[in-house]
């Protein structure tokens, strides 16, 4: 007679204990991906935000070519579906303490790009001769 082959009771299968521990290593992996996918998201939704306004911006600045053409009121206009805002201020701290042997005054170039949903501002530094501004 050949043995018998039928499965033991005590080994076949799996245990409660195992389970769970499968059900908790599962429920541990969707979790970090339903994370991971929500950052994702969140990025999208910043880049899709921003990159229309950055565009906008550099092509003000790149159209701009003569430094006399930005006025002290600003200047504004419109690209597209967004509405853009420049103003140029001086440092105050080139007021406060004065080189008079360095013919560069800072100014701060800030464009204010206005989108459907947000407004972006976008600040550069540039120099401009002392005598070319009033």
């Amino acid at each position: 007679m050949s043995p018998s082959h039928e499965p033991n009771r005590a080994t076949s299968g799996f245990t409660l204990i195992e389970m769970l521990v499968a059900l908790m290593l599962v429920t541990i992996t969707l979790s970090s991906m339903t994370a991971l996918i929500a950052s994702s998201v969140r990025t999208h939704r910043f880049v899709e935000a921003i990159l229309p306004a950055l565009s906008t911006a550099r092509s003000v600045i790149t159209s701009i070519q003569d430094r006399e053409q930005v006025v002290a009121d600003g200047l504004f206009g419109t690209i597209g579906e967004h509405r853009w805002q420049l103003e140029v201020t001086r440092f105050l701290a080139n007021e406060m303490a004065p080189e008079r042997n360095n013919p560069w005054v800072p100014e701060l170039v800030t464009i204010t790009v206005r989108t459907k949903h947000t407004a972006k501002h976008f600040s550069v530094v540039r120099l401009q001769r002392k005598g070319d501004r009033p």
